[in-house]
């Protein structure tokens, strides 16, 4: 026998959640607000590339239907047309490689700015920590209290900006322990 199917969720469980993501998002939009000029011309370079690579299909369509099979045409005038249909198609994937090696390159320089504000960021939490309760906590620990309001949609910003946050944490935490040693005397 199968398991009887889960209840569904009480109405009043399904709202928190829906709150707590439109909370997520609002901060996660708000976190990329400054950015918001970089994010915009990433999105349409990546609809130039989309375009340009829907458009190669029909280039082969083209030469199928409207070159190879077509009887109408002689023989000179089918090889022109396919020569000039041909350097079209190479000129549209070379553009198109073009772009998308601009959009790349693009899309490393926001997700290098936008991991440095989080940097910025989380480094400022740490400053504003107070010293005699850091002294007696681990790194995991100051981390997790620093973190409370900028890192509190890590996974969601984990998703956008590839491995930012995680490297991020690992940088401060590896600066703390550097830090907390260099102030005790210990090497």
């Amino acid at each position: 026998m199968s398991d009887p199917p889960a209840p569904p969720a009480p109405p009043e469980a399904k709202r928190k959640k829906r709150a707590e993501r439109r909370r997520y998002v609002r901060e996660y939009l708000r976190w990329l607000l400054p950015h918001r000029q970089a994010v915009g011309g990433f999105m349409l370079l990546a609809l130039a590339v989309a375009g340009l690579q829907m458009i190669e299909p029909l280039f082969q369509r083209n030469i199928v239907d409207k070159v190879l099979l077509n009887t109408t045409l002689d023989y000179t005038a089918r090889i022109t047309r396919l020569n000039l249909t041909g350097a079209v198609f190479v000129g549209v994937i070379v553009a198109s490689n073009l772009v998308g090696a601009w959009k790349d390159y693009r899309q490393r320089l926001l997700n290098t700015r936008v991991m440095l504000s989080l940097r910025r960021e989380l480094f400022d939490r740490l400053l504003n920590l107070p010293l005699p309760q850091l002294w007696e906590r681990k790194t995991g620990g100051i981390l997790s209290r620093s973190c409370r309001g900028s890192c509190s949609s890590a996974s969601s910003r984990r998703s956008a900006s590839g491995r930012s946050t995680a490297r991020c944490a690992r940088n401060c935490s590896r600066s703390v322990v550097k830090w907390r040693s260099g102030r005790r005397g210990d090497c």
